[in-house]
């Protein structure tokens, strides 16, 4: 008895490593992704044969199986060369179909991932304008992390454009944005709200919250204006 009970813990344990080595491989495969994704964000000069040739990679990983933080980078990868001067509209159309499909196909994945929720909102949004589908996305996103301080004014400029769609639900979530954007960076709210022309609504949810708000926030729109 004593054997068997030590032959299933070792099993035990090795079917808990599984996730860890299939990660680790997905994260080894995918380097020349990331590595690619760095000089983006690093605003470097890409050769257009090397974008394409990597997200023709990043599109094969997404297909695979292997988690890790590789799943989204096809979308990333893809609507970036969208961008690129010499890119044909057939190709720059079919590009950002493929960064839609394959961020949806990633998100049934890894659900939780406010920042993939919130670059699926702005695909649908470049790729169809405003919709619905745009403010379905955008409430994921604010589910999964409500007070994220990078997306908190981000959102209320997206939200804005999508307007029209917005139900009783979305509303009480914009107005939180709004107060939790306040209570990080004032002065960004500020300008973010000027940009979106929401100052009426911040007025409003701010001085339901707390009538003491409004004049610290007049104050800041008047020295924002000047």
């Amino acid at each position: 008895m004593a054997r068997f009970e030590l032959s299933l813990i070792a099993g035990l344990a090795l079917l808990a490593l599984v996730p860890a080595v299939l990660w680790f491989a997905g994260e080894k495969q995918a380097w020349g992704v990331f590595q690619l994704e760095r000089l983006i964000r690093q605003d470097q000069p890409i050769d257009p044969e090397l974008m394409r040739t990597t997200v023709a990679r990043a599109a094969e990983l997404n297909q695979a199986l292997l988690p890790g933080a590789h799943l989204h980078s096809h979308a990333l990868l893809a609507t970036r060369l969208a961008t690129q001067e010499d890119i044909e509209p057939a190709e720059r159309l079919e590009l950002r179909q493929n960064a839609l499909v394959s961020l949806e196909r990633a998100l049934t994945r890894e659900p939780a991932d406010t920042f993939a929720w919130a670059r699926l909102a702005h695909l649908r949004h470049g790729f169809a304008g405003p919709s619905a589908e745009v403010v379905a996305a955008l409430r994921l996103s604010i589910y999964t992390a409500p007070t994220k301080p990078s997306l908190l004014n981000w959102r209320l400029s997206l939200a804005t454009a999508n307007r029209d769609f917005w139900d009783e639900n979305f509303t009480q979530l914009v107005h939180a944005q709004i107060l939790h954007s306040w209570r990080v960076r004032p002065h960004a709210l500020v300008a973010a709200v000027v940009e979106a022309d929401l100052v009426p609504l911040a007025r409003e949810v701010l001085l339901a919250q707390d009538s003491n708000n409004l004049p610290t926030f007049d104050n800041l729109l008047d020295r924002h204006q000047r």
